[in-house]
Order: structure tokens, then sequence, then C-alpha cells
């Protein structure tokens, strides 16, 4: 599976966040593309769900 489901569910931070900034990252795909996973390069959001929850996506909250 594309998605760790586990380290989903015990994420214990603000999930808002965390998912748009994944959808930040699909807006600007071709800059991971080289990161996904091989023969499964069409499920981009899965892909992107898990370099976040892996650790090889980082992202900050930045106030206004």
């Amino acid at each position: 599976m594309i998605i760790p489901l586990d380290k989903l569910v015990s994420y214990d931070q603000n999930r808002y966040i965390m998912t748009r900034a994944a959808m930040s990252v699909v807006d600007r795909i071709e800059a991971v593309t080289d990161m996904m996973t091989e023969g499964e390069e069409w499920k981009i959001v899965p892909n992107v769900l898990r370099m976040v929850l892996d650790g090889k996506i980082k992202f900050e909250l930045q106030d206004k």
C-alpha cells in the first residue's frame, strides 16, 4: 500500500495543515516525480501523502 496508514492514524499534529501542504506539493508535482514509487507514478496524491508522512517533504505554517 502506498499510504502508510499507521503513520496517518498516529499523526498527532494538525491534519488540515498537513493536507494543505500535500495539496500544494501536488500543484508542483514536477519537483517530486523522481521521489515517487516506481510503477505507481500515476497515483499522485497517495504518493505525496506517503512522502509527507515519511518526512521526505517538510512543511511549516507561516504566519501572515
